[in-house]
């Protein structure tokens, strides 16, 4: 493993190279009736990886007040449980004759992972096991144990069916067909419909790697087939690159940065091709870099670029819902749980910010560059401030400070949250400042997150800084109705 000094000389060396510079006041304007998208008021939310579950939660405690703590301050968000693990789980629960094997979850699991969703007050999505069929088609009986199970305990929960079924082959040496995972999402969504408790609740899937390399995108446009009216959302999974070659770098590189669009315009081109079913789509599983995450890259300053760019573009292109992979686990997870402690990765705080402060509704701004991206919404309604206000989200990729005109709106104060790295020496640090001081947990509490209130219309961002600006009272046409 590379050392964090040798990191930190690498990205320094890096930063020294970087030399094209903004000019030094950039005008920033939105049009505050033009509507682009909508999200979900859930747009922002989590995994979880079964692996956890069948490793008996020594990765994570589902029972600590702390962690109950950081999950309720992503409300509201939906806590999806699945992964690669999920596939060929069994649901050994009440009195199931189901045979017991290696990875399998028991009433006591079940029971605990629920609790831990009902306490954090998050929406509930799990992955069922799609590898459980003796032949072609997948055998809901495990399932229907499960569900069954559920329902007389009054857990509530929408379902996925799979993950990443587009590379079982390499997985598992097993194939299936995407039509044929089309009709068993038609057989799970009969067998909803038959139970009052799951009538009402979602199907989404198939959670494909991705969209855009041919082969996937050829399995997800035949899933679609015969799934697309089974399904309320069609999703796929997005990782920039692999966690095992990532460099620093890598993280602030626009281009990369800008290689997940091809992904939003690939999924708008397959439901445009469907006649029936959904018409929404979600980022179903997604982080940085995939195998787990960047070591000691991921789960820093820099990968907040990423991050941020991510949501920025994903609801511009009108993505409903995008799940960070993941809530905690792996080098890319929001919290980090080392030696049975729950401390905050810098990406935890940057999304509690945008939970607070961006709303669903999607504005026009054409200020988006290279290395200086912007965008805007109508802020969220558990902001606290009033109709008309709006959120620019931004960030700044210059070794040097950018200021920014917010010359539309004279006389309005702004209030202002700017990230940077918490040590000035490198991104590459688990600690983060807003508005200069550094943000920690106290006694297992959040800290008060207040903004920097700016009498000018100037706007100053320090080098390498991901910031919110908020203008209240806007006025914004698209904003008004709360």
């Amino acid at each position: 493993m590379v050392s964090p000094a040798m990191w930190l000389l690498v990205l320094l060396s890096f930063l020294l190279t970087q030399q094209s510079v903004w000019p030094a006041v950039l005008e920033v304007t939105v049009q505050p009736d033009r509507v682009v998208s909508v999200t979900s008021d859930k747009f922002v939310s989590v995994t979880l990886d079964t692996g956890i579950i069948i490793g008996k939660w020594e990765a994570f405690n589902p029972r600590s007040p702390v962690a109950v703590t950081l999950a309720k301050a992503l409300y509201p968000a939906y806590l999806r449980v699945g992964g690669t693990t999920a596939d060929s789980l069994i649901y050994q629960v009440g009195n199931s004759t189901t045979a017991i094997a290696n990875s399998t979850i028991t009433s006591a699991d079940w029971d605990e992972l629920n609790l831990f969703v009902k306490e954090a007050n998050l929406s509930f999505i799990f992955g069922l096991n799609s590898l459980y069929r003796p032949g072609t088609a997948w055998d809901p009986a495990n399932a229907i144990e499960l569900m069954k199970y559920s329902a007389d305990r009054g857990y509530r929960m929408d379902l996925e069916l799979g993950n990443e079924p587009d590379i079982y082959s390499s997985q598992y040496n097993r194939k299936v067909d995407p039509q044929q995972l089309g009709r068993d999402f038609g057989t799970l969504r009969q067998l909803m419909d038959s139970m009052p408790a799951f009538r009402s609740r979602r199907l989404v899937g198939p959670d494909t790697t991705g969209d855009s390399n041919s082969f996937t995108q050829s399995y997800l446009q035949n899933f679609m087939k015969t799934g697309a009216e089974h399904i309320n959302a069609m999703t796929f999974h997005h990782y920039y690159m692999n966690g095992h070659t990532a460099q620093p770098q890598d993280f602030v590189d626009p281009a990369k940065l800008d290689s997940f669009i091809y992904d939003m315009v690939s999924a708008q081109k397959i439901l445009r091709n469907v006649s029936h079913g959904t018409q929404s789509f979600w980022v179903g599983e997604t982080s940085t870099a995939y195998g787990g995450g960047a070591p000691g890259i991921s789960n820093t300053f820099v990968a907040g670029f990423m991050w941020l760019d991510k949501l920025g573009l994903a609801a511009y292109y009108g993505a409903e819902v995008v799940m960070r992979q993941e809530f905690v686990g792996g080098n890319y997870g929001l919290v980090d749980y080392s030696d049975g402690v729950y401390s905050p990765n810098p990406d935890y705080w940057l999304t509690v910010l945008y939970k607070n402060l961006v709303g669903e509704t999607v504005l026009s701004t054409g200020q988006t560059q290279e290395k200086l991206r912007v965008y805007c919404h109508c802020t969220s309604i558990r902001s606290g401030y009033g109709p008309g206000s709006i959120t620019f989200y931004m960030m700044n990729l210059y070794n040097n400070s950018v200021g920014l005109s917010f010359s539309q709106f004279t006389g309005i104060d702004f209030h202002v949250y700017v990230l940077t790295s918490g040590d000035n020496s490198t991104l590459v640090t688990r600690m983060v400042n807003l508005n200069g001081k550094l943000l920690e947990l106290i006694s297992g509490e959040l800290p008060p997150m207040p903004p920097a209130i700016l009498t000018s219309t100037l706007v100053t961002l320090p080098p390498f800084s991901l910031a919110f600006l908020i203008v209240p009272d806007a006025g914004a046409a698209a904003c008004m109705e709360k």
